[in-house]
């Protein structure tokens, strides 16, 4: 599939503003924002096509971070450290939830590591304050409240502070694909060609 295309469908997505990102490297993390200087006392661009590309490519990974009040998504991060089963059924237990809503349109992708990420868009930019009630009213009716601890929760992204790896890209520390997954295969998750073609699945 052209890149051009996916890079173009997941700005539409995924990217609220492209001053602040983040980037992730095999060893860490950087929270980078234009204009400032690097320890190279390189100046930060902000974020490009070019960046995205790269993303695919698996150079390094992207992360975005949504507005100071306002965001166009909702990301509900599984994280349940190494158990991975209680990560699915947590996650299952959240789109259930969706679903019993009439949301029908949502993302499931692997994150490359502890858990997974379950994404959910808007017409519309929407008042983060509002965006987390409705995920604290998801997590208190999806009835998994009782299962987190500080290692084993789920949060929500993306804030202007707390930022997102957007899918199609590999995290860097495992090397692991961070495709897409259906419930209805038990989450297994998605080679880089179905991941690219189910992207376009949604209706926005």
């Amino acid at each position: 599939m052209d890149n051009q295309k996916i890079i173009k469908k997941l700005g539409d997505l995924y990217i609220i503003q492209r001053k602040k990102y983040l980037v992730q490297y095999p060893r860490n993390y950087v929270t980078l924002t234009a204009g400032e200087q690097t320890k190279k006392g390189k100046k930060v661009t902000a974020l490009t096509d070019r960046h995205l590309q790269k993303h695919l490519e698996g150079e390094f990974t992207i992360g975005t971070f949504g507005g100071k009040f306002k965001t166009k998504f909702i990301t509900f991060d599984v994280d349940f450290g190494s158990n991975a089963e209680m990560a699915k059924w947590i996650t299952y237990k959240i789109s259930e939830t969706l679903r019993e809503f009439g949301i029908n349109d949502h993302y499931i992708s692997y994150s490359g590591n502890k858990g997974y990420h379950i994404d959910l868009f808007f017409e519309d930019l929407i008042l983060i304050e509002h965006a987390k009630k409705f995920f604290d009213h998801i997590l208190i009716q999806s009835d998994i409240l009782q299962y987190f601890d500080d290692g084993q929760k789920v949060e929500f992204r993306p804030t202007d502070a707390q930022g997102v790896k957007i899918p199609l890209g590999v995290h860097q520390k495992t090397k692991k694909y961070c495709g897409f997954c259906l419930i209805k295969d038990g989450l297994k998750v998605m080679d880089r060609e179905r991941s690219e073609e189910y992207l376009f699945y949604n209706k926005r």
